[in-house]
């Protein structure tokens, strides 16, 4: 993976608002689409076989389902704006966060228990 990484251009890693020339060229020809999705792909098939990386990702608490879901998989998962918790998009509601609950009750009790 290592090496996939540093074989890329760092401004396609570094920063996604920011294109070369060659860059443009190759969004007409088609090949920066390949090249990304080719890019994309590895970088997914490493996360979803990395223990590191697995653990990093999140478990949606609204359905305790044992898939492990990531904040970019944009189109199937919801990220709270508060705490950056993620929830299968199907599964999201407009009740308030676990999460968000959970750091504020926690909050709230030690608070409590300096003051008590």
């Amino acid at each position: 993976m290592r090496a996939i990484l540093l074989g890329q251009e760092p401004h396609l890693l570094m920063d996604p608002d920011v294109y070369s020339m060659q860059d443009l060229l190759d969004v007409k020809s088609g090949a920066l689409y390949l090249k990304l999705k080719d890019l994309v792909s590895a970088c997914s098939s490493h996360v979803y076989n990395c223990e590191l990386c697995l653990a990093r990702g999140f478990i949606c608490e609204l359905c305790n389902s044992e898939e492990v879901i990531f904040p970019w998989q944009l189109s199937s998962v919801h990220r709270c704006n508060q705490c950056g918790a993620c929830f299968h998009t199907k599964c999201h509601s407009q009740l308030p966060c676990k999460r968000c609950i959970r750091m504020r009750i926690r909050r709230d009790s030690m608070v409590n228990s300096d003051h008590g």
